[in-house]
């Protein structure tokens, strides 16, 4: 899932929980042979093996986690993967092996996944007027006659060449005044769409900021780090792993699955599905699966990856009234992922959603969870370690932390028609 604005990456190699402030970023503009966005994208890639952050906003961790960087075993392997074993610093006895660098940005892989069908255009036209112009060249070759044309035929063509002189200004004084006209109506559509659009800033204005970024932060999540808020979500699981049973569901989990990884390891269920809306980062969790299963972490646990996009009906369909509880990260407050969470749960199911305020992002969602049949209850203090870390940034972080973005509340969401509950 792609997750929106968050705030600050932390890949820097460590045994004890990370600080939760971040004080320097590091970038190297690399040379391109291709300018314009080309340029542009290209000098977002570091000089080092991690992309360290990407934030106006650098709140780093609730040090949940301790990090342990694990050499590699197998010589001939040559990748950029690096693996580390994230342990619970509350509960030492559960650790997960993530993939926690992946290398920098690879540009040159976004700029191949655009649509290159203008440019195929291009060079298919500039292959036929050279064709053309190489047959004419052959015909006067072969034709000296085309090259003198009799006398009779030189005020014939004089006329012809006129003619088409005079229809190319006509012609070009026709497009000039279509131009300018549709440029006038263009400027006017903008001006009304402007207004329109400066009208209803005031309440999206904290979504649209986010939106701004999501591009970039979507950049960042390639490079396999986690992200504060799983990394509080998966604490969580841990913590209340005896609630957990059946099968479990976690949608969005980007490039790691964090939370659904430590419940896979953790509580006593029969399977467990990681699911992202994004194949790239279903191909990695994957692996992740794959490593942890090997070493032994999962026991009985059937634990599957698969794409699960919420606004797809084969998707949903698919797992309709399957799982008995639901985690998930919340970027947006779409009505496809209220409608996704609930047809997943089972009649009885129960989703845990973990979401900052974001302005209005976590009402809007709250009420659409209302309109679509779902009980919603809003928890804010659920955790006594992420609570003391919160209290003590709001007085001592202020430079980096901004409640409204980084502190993840907890909503639980259950079929029935009650009304919003708030509760402290």
């Amino acid at each position: 899932m792609d997750k929106m604005e968050r705030d600050c990456i932390d890949t820097a190699e460590k045994t004890k929980p990370a600080s939760p402030l971040r004080k320097h970023i590091n970038e190297e503009a690399a040379n391109s042979p291709i300018c314009g966005a080309t340029d542009v994208l290209r000098q977002k890639q570091t000089d080092a093996p991690e992309v360290k952050q990407v934030s106006v906003r650098r709140f780093a961790t609730f040090d949940l986690f301790s990090r342990k960087r694990l050499l590699t075993q197998d010589p001939s392997d040559t990748s950029d993967d690096q693996w580390v074993e994230y342990r619970s610093v509350f509960f030492p006895e559960y650790s997960a092996l993530l993939r926690d660098n992946m290398g920098p940005i690879r540009v040159n892989e976004v700029l191949n996944s655009f649509d290159n069908t203008a440019l195929q255009r291009v060079s298919l036209l500039l292959y036929i007027t050279h064709c053309f112009a190489f047959i004419i060249s052959l015909l006067l070759q072969c034709c000296p006659s085309l090259q003198h044309p009799a006398p009779g035929q030189t005020d014939r063509q004089t006329d012809r060449q006129t003619d088409r002189q005079t229809d190319r200004q006509t012609d070009r004084q026709t497009d000039r005044q279509t131009d300018r006209q549709t440029d006038r109506q263009t400027d006017r559509q903008t001006d009304r769409q402007t207004d329109r659009q400066t009208d209803r800033q005031t309440d999206r204005q904290t979504d649209r900021r986010a939106w701004t970024r999501q591009t970039v932060i979507g950049a960042v999540r390639q490079t396999g780090s986690v992200w504060p808020s799983e990394e509080v979500m998966a604490h969580y699981c841990l913590q209340k792993g005896h609630m957990f049973k059946g099968a479990v569901c976690e949608l969005g989990g980007g490039m790691t699955c964090l939370a659904g990884l430590m419940v896979a390891i953790c509580a006593d269920v029969k399977e467990v599905l990681l699911s992202d809306g994004n194949e790239k980062s279903i191909q990695n969790v994957r692996k992740l699966a794959e490593r942890n299963r090997q070493t032994g972490k999962f026991g009985s646990t059937q634990v599957s990856s698969r794409v699960v996009r919420w606004d797809c009906e084969s998707d949903i369909s698919a797992l309709e009234g399957h799982f008995d509880i639901v985690i998930l990260f919340l970027d947006q407050y779409r009505a496809s992922l209220v409608d996704a969470i609930r047809r997943l749960l089972k009649p009885n199911g129960t989703a845990l959603v973990f979401a900052p305020l974001r302005g209005e992002t976590l009402r809007l969602f709250c009420q659409l969870a209302q309109q679509a049949g779902l009980c919603a209850s809003q928890h804010q203090q659920y955790d006594a370690q992420v609570w003391d870390v919160h209290l003590k940034m709001l007085t001592e972080g202020k430079d980096a932390y901004d409640e409204n973005i980084h502190y993840p509340l907890l909503i639980t969401l259950t079929k029935g028609p009650q009304p919003v509950i708030h509760t402290q």
